[in-house]
């Protein structure tokens, strides 16, 4: 099933976009499919860079972010995503030895942090939580419930 949140600006449905950040290839594409598998719309950067360019085209909902990107410094892009994107939650991974950047990474905003390596359970739940803070609209009509319940609605009555 697909994960929907709500657009203010078009007043319409879109699917959940996540986007991760990491410089290894395997965490990227196991992420990518364990999102994907769980609904949602899942995209990845190898860099802090390639992930702005990323969001420059198409913003995404979420970005998981591993707080150490060797191009920059830890919570840069932490801060670049808040300055330009303050409505997209971001989930830093932190590794056993940077407990300051975890820190630094509260204190400036994150919605979450994960340990690495990361848990599929515990992932699942952080980008659960984050998509559940990502603020509906204050009213629905009836037509405006997202795309799957609609078609789950039609189905049963049928």
């Amino acid at each position: 099933m697909k994960h929907y949140i709500w657009n203010q600006s078009t007043g319409g449905w879109l699917t959940v976009r996540v986007l991760i950040v990491d410089g290894e290839p395997l965490i990227r594409n196991l992420l990518t499919r364990w999102l994907g598998s769980w609904g949602y719309d899942a995209l990845a950067a190898a860099s802090a860079d390639e992930a702005l360019a990323w969001m420059r085209l198409a913003p995404a909902d979420i970005v998981i972010a591993d707080s150490m990107m060797p191009e920059h410094e830890r919570i840069w892009l932490l801060d670049q995503i808040h300055e330009q994107w303050p409505n997209t939650m971001v989930i830093m991974e932190k590794g056993g030895d940077n407990q300051d950047s975890s820190l630094r990474a509260r204190l400036t905003g994150a919605f979450d942090h994960l340990p690495t390596p990361l848990s599929p359970d515990l992932l699942r739940r952080a980008v659960e939580q984050a998509r559940s803070a990502i603020r509906p609209p204050i009213s629905l009509s009836p037509a405006a419930e997202p795309p799957a319940r609609r078609q789950l609605t039609s189905e049963a009555s049928t």
